[in-house]
């Protein structure tokens, strides 16, 4: 059985928040906005991809982003 990894996408740091719309046009989801707050990921509750803040994504990370 194949394991689901989510997309992995690398955001400025200086963000304070992004959009998803699950990049797949009229296959996506609702368009919906995450606030970064305190924290440097954010994840769509949609479609499980995980926004990261550049300095804070590990080297594995930064190989698999998109």
């Amino acid at each position: 059985m194949a394991s689901y990894e989510p997309e992995i996408i690398l955001v400025e740091n200086k963000a304070d928040e992004i959009s998803c719309d699950g990049g797949n046009k009229t296959l996506g989801h609702p368009e919906v906005w995450y606030k970064f707050g305190d924290n440097d990921r954010a994840e769509c509750m949609y479609c499980d991809r995980l926004f990261i803040k550049k300095r804070a994504a590990s080297a594995a990370e930064k190989k698999k982003a998109a």
